[in-house]
């Protein structure tokens, strides 16, 4: 649940017994009060109590505008005062799509008027089964003919499994995503694919914070131009392709920085890294590479093979200071379970931390790589006798203080 303290919200409340029975009625019904008109309030699409929501009558489960071409009454969040999608806390929301009609779908397909500043926390999503392109998140239409891009989107505390997409990112600009699960079977689970139109790709900064992310293709695949990517403290589990690809789209630049990620593939030719001529590295440390492969290579950049971390230092003077070339030892990646055994050469070697683990646990001095700290951190005991303070640092300890 986001935290609204002192925020002026609307609240539209979902669930058995409250106002609306489906988070899709909620939204109508805010359509309906509002009009087309800017937010002038945060407006909040708050789930109660344990729920499954299912996709029906040839509609995602929640679909944010109602109308296609542009057409008809669609909602305005701004900067300011965004839409919300969460749950009241502890409740386990799960949408349901088994009928290949996306979860949540930003605009209708042919849609001008897709959202932005969207917030979604807590909701679980899974789109799979089903009869045709499988994808569970999806903030625009990517009809190259439409100029208009969903922009400022951010997901966190969700786990969202595809046939296909995970989260299907075309035509945004400015995506994050925190502490998700993030599962696709069949193909790249974070996907952009500028091909066939200007008007279609990523734009402006992609940040992947604390996030697991597993798939029977590519982990990450965005295309564009002039966009940063930013991944912190993540893990990527990859089944048979390279782990992430970035492709440029005719802009100046296509800048990564990774700090503190498990990359990890078992494609039988991968590369952790793919990008275009002017891909630039910038803060590429603390990680760990897990190729499999008996052709794999660690980056394939302007086309050129970086076998190993010592071929792309040489030419990337600054790239990959502390990240190593090890098995990561995860506990069970196959079935999800990306906990580190108590061996694992990623235990206490990351830096430059996000607060917290996926799993809820404090990074503090004892810094795991991936997204999962199981490292319990190092605490300090403080001891004053008289006017002097002694410190003490003990590993899995709680914080103490004697005088």
């Amino acid at each position: 649940m986001i935290d609204l303290t002192g925020i002026d919200f609307t609240e539209w409340d979902v669930g058995a017994g409250r106002t609306y029975t489906t988070p899709q009625l909620a939204l109508d019904a805010m359509q309906t009060s509002l009009g087309a008109v800017a937010f002038t309030k945060v407006q909040v699409i708050r789930h109660y109590g344990d729920a499954e929501y299912l996709s029906a009558a040839g509609e995602p489960i929640l679909k944010l505008q109602n109308s296609g071409g542009g057409g008809g009454i669609h909602i305005i969040p701004t900067l300011e005062f965004p839409l919300i999608i969460d749950n009241n806390g502890g409740d386990q929301i799960v949408y349901n799509d088994f009928l290949s009609l996306r979860c949540i779908q930003g605009s209708t397909n042919g849609g001008a008027n897709p959202p932005s500043h969207v917030i979604i926390d807590g909701i679980n999503m899974n789109s799979v089964d089903g009869p045709d392109h499988n994808e569970a998140l999806v903030p625009a239409d990517d009809d190259p003919g439409i100029s208009t891009f969903a922009s400022n989107w951010s997901v966190s505390n969700c786990r969202i499994t595809a046939t296909h997409h995970a989260l299907h990112i075309d035509k945004v600009e400015n995506f994050d995503v925190e502490n998700c699960v993030l599962i696709s079977y069949a193909d790249t689970t974070i996907d952009a694919d500028a091909s066939g139109g200007a008007n279609k790709g990523f734009r402006g900064g992609f940040h992947l914070t604390n996030c697991s992310v597993w798939s029977g293709a590519k982990c990450l695949d965005l295309k564009g131009d002039n966009f940063c990517t930013t991944l912190a403290n993540n893990t990527f589990y990859s089944q048979s392709d390279d782990v992430i690809t970035l492709e440029d789209d005719g802009g100046l630049w296509v800048t990564l920085h990774a700090t503190n990620n498990i990359f990890y593939s078992r494609g039988a030719s991968a590369f952790a890294y793919v990008g275009p001529a002017n891909m630039r590295l910038q803060h590429t440390k603390s990680n760990c590479f897990h190729l499999t492969g008996a052709t794999a290579n660690l980056a394939s950049i302007n086309a050129i093979t970086y076998a190993d971390l010592a071929s792309l230092r040489q030419t990337f003077m600054i790239a990959e200071a502390n990240s190593i070339e090890s098995d990561p030892l995860l506990v069970n990646p196959e079935q999800f379970d990306f906990n580190l055994q108590s061996t694992s050469p990623c235990r206490a070697r990351g830096g430059a931390p996000s607060r917290f683990g996926i799993g809820g646990r404090m990074r503090a001095n004892s810094i795991d790589i991936g997204s999962v700290q199981n490292t319990v951190p190092s605490k300090m005991a403080i001891k004053q006798v008289g006017d002097s303070f002694t410190f003490d640092m003990r590993s899995g300890q709680d914080l103490e203080t004697t005088g």
